[in-house]
């Protein structure tokens, strides 16, 4: 009985376990079937997002190949109409400046020549003034003369009359002597008395007369004295005056001398900088549109070369427009910070662009007029001011060099496309043409009315897209299409990067 326990023992082991050997077959079986559909499912997995990837990346491709073909030729058109503007500006300007030239040497002509008749009327004035003194003199002492004649004459006739009278009284004393005893004579004698005494009211008459002459002589001499003096002290100051007046206008002459140099050698500097930006923007043509069609342009469209006259002298800016009390620029809080530190450009030439931009955008901003380094003045006041200063001519489309017109040479011109009136041309806003600095190490661009990250642009208008030298900057951001954003407007995003 022992065994047969121990055998259904070992039996129900054996069922027990082929049991077992089967389920692990069937999980076996299962596992592998598994395993085989999650392996075809990894591969056509795979094989959709390689295809998508494709897809996508193809579209993408594409999508840059035609941004930069768009760009390559509007770069292009770009730098043809500026080329031609700056050309006809230039031609512009030079007969402006030689009207303003001629104008200058017509005034200093007729400024030489008020001159000369200044000293001409000057010697005739001093002639006649030493005429007259010599005349006066020549009078007044021809009145002493005869004052002090008629004064001895007069003494003269006074002393003879009393010795007359005197005479005449001892006569009629002895005459009455001798007629006393003749009383017939008296009434004679009383008539020749009476007769003597008229003489004597006669002679007391006269002598009454004399010094009333004599101080009337007294009284024109002096009157003649001091109209001589009078006559003199005005002559002096006349001659005072017109010596200062000679002095003043030959100062004049002078300053606008020393002007007219400083304003030469300023034109001169701005012709090798327009040369120098010539040369480069010809340079990138050469490369974009070949060597022989930029060389038979030059020679058919190459104006002859011209010395360029003067400016007109400058005019004094305004105090707290363009600069502070202590001389600096007024510009945005970020383009200060750099023109003080121009070694710290990384850290803020974009930010001072983004200023500069929006600025730009803004209704009551406007950048047309920068500082030598490419910044704008800040203050409404100040591109007001630029604007007033501007040639007539300035406000051509894509017009970039410095036109430092009236101004000292303070207003660098960006064009008159760059803002919207009274400051400059642009007939809308969307018309704005402004750009940002580029310079010989460092190129900017900007996204107008955007706000841009690293990856992607939320923009006012999706068709927006970068000005500046640098718009390759944005190529990752608007690898992805751009966001539309109202809120964006007038906003702006900027990089830079070192040439």
């Amino acid at each position: 009985g022992q065994e047969t326990r121990v055998e259904a023992l070992e039996r129900g082991d054996q069922r027990r376990a082929d049991q077992l050997a089967a389920r692990k077959t069937v999980k076996l079986a299962w596992l592998k079937a598994r395993l085989a559909a999650i392996q075809a499912w990894r591969t056509r997995r795979v094989d959709q997002y390689s295809t998508t990837i494709t897809r996508q990346y193809e579209a993408t491709k594409g999508r840059l190949s035609t941004y930069v073909d768009a760009m390559e030729q509007a770069l292009t058109r770009s730098m043809t109409n500026r080329a031609a503007a700056t050309k006809s500006r230039m031609g512009a300007l030079t007969r402006t400046l030689s009207s303003e030239l001629t104008g200058i040497d017509n005034s200093i002509d007729g400024l030489a020549r008020v001159n000369a008749n200044n000293h001409a009327w000057l010697a005739a004035a001093v002639e006649r003034v030493t005429d007259k003194v010599g005349t006066t003199a020549a009078l007044e002492g021809d009145v002493t003369a005869g004052l002090a004649s008629t004064k001895e004459a007069v003494r003269v006739l006074a002393r003879n009359i009393s010795l007359a009278v005197d005479a005449s009284h001892s006569e009629l004393d002895a005459l009455q002597r001798e007629v006393t005893p003749h009383a017939g004579m008296l009434t004679q004698v009383t008539e020749l008395r009476r007769s003597v005494s008229s003489i004597q009211s006669l002679v007391n008459g006269l002598r009454s007369n004399v010094r009333r002459n004599t101080n009337s002589l007294d009284a024109g001499a002096s009157r003649v004295s001091q109209s001589a003096r009078a006559t003199k002290t005005y002559i002096l100051r006349e001659i005072a005056r017109l010596r200062r007046v000679l002095r003043e206008t030959t100062n004049y002459r002078r300053m606008r001398r020393t002007q007219r140099q400083t304003r030469i050698q300023g034109w001169h500097d701005r012709i090798d900088r327009w040369n120098a930006t010539l040369t480069t923007r010809d340079n990138l043509h050469r490369v974009r549109l070949g060597q022989e069609q930029v060389a038979e342009e030059e020679e058919e469209e190459a104006p002859p070369e011209t010395t360029p006259p003067p400016p007109p002298p400058p005019v004094p800016p305004p105090e707290g427009t363009l600069f502070t009390a202590a001389g600096k620029p007024i510009l945005n809080p970020a383009c200060l910070r750099l023109s003080e530190d121009p070694g710290r450009q990384s850290s803020f030439l974009a930010q001072c662009m983004t200023q500069d931009c929006e600025q730009a955008l803004a209704p009551a901003g406007g950048c047309r007029f920068h500082d030598a380094n490419g910044f704008c003045y800040a203050a409404r006041a100040a591109q007001e001011w630029c604007a007033s200063q501007a040639p007539p001519n300035s406000n051509s489309t894509n017009a970039e060099d410095a036109v430092e017109e009236e101004a000292g040479g303070v207003c660098a011109d960006g064009g008159g496309d760059f803002a919207m009136a009274p400051i400059g041309s642009a007939a809308t806003r969307d018309a704005i043409a402004w750009r940002p600095f580029s310079g010989e190490t460092w190129a900017c661009a900007c996204m107008k009315d955007c706000t841009c990250s690293a990856t992607s642009c939320e923009c006012a208008s999706e068709s927006a897209f970068p000005s500046g030298d640098a718009g390759h900057l944005f190529l990752r951001a608007l690898s992805r299409p751009v966001v539309e954003n109202a809120e964006s407007l007038g906003k702006c995003s900027c990089r830079c990067t070192q040439n």
